[in-house]
């Protein structure tokens, strides 16, 4: 669990690092997690599970935060566009390696 909540840390460290100069201000607040989660629970559903994945998750997070970026004016002068920059933090970003065990028959 130590290990877990260390990958965790380092891994939103690095993907603040990947996003801080390129964002002046993001307004994803908690609509718009609760947004992610009901998105993907909908897309789990319509996947044929009634149970959402993080890939579920992360297949819907381009679509829930690209409005809610403003771009510094560094990044667009580097010619980065939101869906450039939350791929990076996505990529900073690691996947969990299983599944929940509540999910797994």
């Amino acid at each position: 669990a130590r290990r877990a909540a260390a990958r965790r840390a380092s891994a939103a460290s690095s993907a603040s690092r990947v996003s801080s100069p390129c964002i002046t201000y993001s307004g994803a607040s908690p609509r718009a997690s609760i947004g992610l989660i009901e998105g993907a629970r909908a897309l789990a559903l319509m996947r044929g599970r009634d149970y959402a994945l993080p890939e579920d998750v992360a297949d819907l997070v381009p679509d829930v935060l690209r409005h809610r970026l403003v771009l510094s004016y560094t990044a667009l002068a580097e010619g980065k566009t939101p869906d450039a920059i939350i791929q990076e933090v996505m990529k900073a970003i690691p996947m969990p390696a299983q599944p929940m065990a509540s999910n797994v028959s």
